[in-house]
């Protein structure tokens, strides 16, 4: 995983040498086994392929919206991408929290294994960074026929099908494809009910 530029342009390096062994095999097969030919182009090409991977998720985060967690060994990675996607360099979040850069350095490495969630909360208000998710309580659990529905302000909505009006005014934080990918529940509402639910978007919210 990249983490600064310094990182990125290393990286483009190492896919440009990459690139020039990549042609170099194309052109210089000789008397080599085809069956060892094949697997040694088809490794180079995987780790280009892993390599402008990495490039292009670093990239992405300059304009992302939203940062993705599928599981709680997650959070590291997230607080990495957070600081990237604020534009902080390691230095100047260090600097926020009154630490050393070369803590930030440690934590980052091991993507925030030793930290201690005094400080991972500390790091997540520093980089303004928040998150609400619904966690099932037994494994199984992948589906909720009524997930609730919250607001910035965390009060449940007070019906299954949330009310139009009530959407206008409130700021909602749920993310169906966020919902899913953090918890497995899937947001699913029946065919009536969904009638329903548009007859009050359409309506203003009375019936």
């Amino acid at each position: 995983m990249i983490q600064n530029d310094w990182q990125k342009n290393v990286t483009k390096t190492q896919i440009a040498t990459l690139n020039e062994a990549l042609e170099a095999a194309v052109h210089e097969q000789g008397d080599m086994d085809p069956r060892l030919y094949g697997a040694m182009v088809a490794g180079i090409r995987s780790q280009i392929d892993d390599l402008e991977k990495e490039v292009q998720e670093y990239d992405a985060l300059e304009t992302a919206l939203v940062l993705h967690m599928e599981s709680r060994l997650d959070i590291g990675r997230v607080l990495i991408q957070g600081r990237v996607a604020r534009g902080l360099t390691q230095k100047e979040l260090a600097e926020r929290l009154n630490l050393k850069p070369q803590q930030i350095q440690k934590y980052e490495a091991t993507q925030y294994e030793a930290a201690s969630l005094k400080r991972v909360q500390d790091i997540l208000a520093a980089l303004e960074l928040d998150f609400e998710v619904d966690i099932p309580l037994r494994k199984g659990d992948r589906k909720q026929r009524h997930p609730q529905i919250r607001r910035s302000g965390r009060q449940p909505a007070s019906s299954s099908i949330p009310n139009a009006q009530r959407m206008r005014q409130s700021r909602f934080v749920l993310d169906p494809v966020l919902l899913y990918e953090s918890t497995g529940i899937d947001l699913e509402y029946t065919a009536q009910e969904s009638t329903e639910l548009d007859a009050l978007l359409v309506s203003g919210g009375t019936k």
